[in-house]
């Protein structure tokens, strides 16, 4: 019987009026869509990479999981972290590392004191950058929706 998989954690970013927006991309050509995924992808490699900098700057542990950050295809920026990756000298699962490096543990000495909802690396630098990310995407999907629409209506 195969092995369960822990997955990774998935970050998507949450982006007002993402809903009605994406909403809008059902009425267009499956390009457009291919088109929002292409610019969600990108802004996603972005928040990723201020990922691995905030964790190349914390802890050892941290640190550890810049080999397990991914960015997954999808029509809003998604980033994924941990996971079943072995990392370390030791090669433990990533998702055995993730949970302490990012929120800390009382009961386990290896990590720095739990700090409840608040993070340490991953999700400091989502909430200091959700806001950028989102209005790139929405500036994004408006002239992806405009491109199209202006297409469609004009009979090309």
């Amino acid at each position: 019987m195969a092995k369960p998989r822990n997955k990774p954690l998935v970050l998507p970013f949450q982006v007002t009026g993402s809903r009605a927006t994406l909403k809008a991309f059902r009425q267009l050509p499956k390009d457009a869509a291919d088109e929002l995924r292409a610019a969600s992808m990108e802004l996603a490699s972005e928040m990723a990479g201020w990922i691995a900098e905030a964790a190349a700057g914390d802890t050892a542990q941290s640190a550890l999981m810049i080999g397990t950050i991914k960015v997954r295809r999808d029509r809003i920026p998604v980033v994924e972290v941990g996971g079943d990756a072995p990392v370390g000298r030791h090669g433990s699962p990533a998702y055995a590392i993730l949970f302490g490096a990012e929120f800390g543990a009382s009961q386990y000495p290896q990590f720095r004191p739990h700090r409840g909802k608040q993070g340490y690396f991953i999700f400091p630098t989502v909430e200091a950058n959700a806001a950028a990310i989102g209005a790139r995407w929405m500036d994004a999907a408006d002239a992806i929706i405009a491109k199209w629409s202006a297409t469609s209506e004009g009979g090309e």
